[in-house]
């Protein structure tokens, strides 16, 4: 739970909840040695029921301890970064037009 206590994907997870999606919860994926967690989301919004997962990547440089620099967003459950369909630093959160960055991710996963 300490990872959802950062300011900054909690603002991510606040925004993706206010743009259609519930969040259902950590997923028990099998992950790889660089995913500090997978958050699963659901859509509210059409066609209700689409999955989104939002992957929260260590920095490789300071494993093993589990310092988030990048969140990685897939329509599957993926043990591997290969399916992510965008990703976003840490640190530029808090920067970033949340709205639009919901509305990009919603256009490829919700495909309206």
């Amino acid at each position: 739970m300490l990872l959802i206590e950062d300011k900054r994907i909690r603002a991510l997870i606040n925004a993706f909840e206010r743009n259609g999606w519930e969040k259902v919860g950590f997923s028990d994926q099998v992950i790889e040695w660089y995913f500090a967690e997978i958050i699963e989301f659901v859509s509210m919004w059409r066609p209700q029921g689409k999955k989104l997962f939002i992957v929260l990547l260590v920095d490789r440089l300071y494993y093993p301890k589990k310092s988030i620099r990048e969140i990685g967003f897939s329509q599957e459950p993926c043990n591997t970064s290969d399916t992510f369909i965008e990703s976003i630093d840490l640190n530029d959160i808090l920067k970033t037009d949340l709205k639009k960055f919901c509305e990009r991710i919603n256009s490829k996963v919700l495909c309206y």
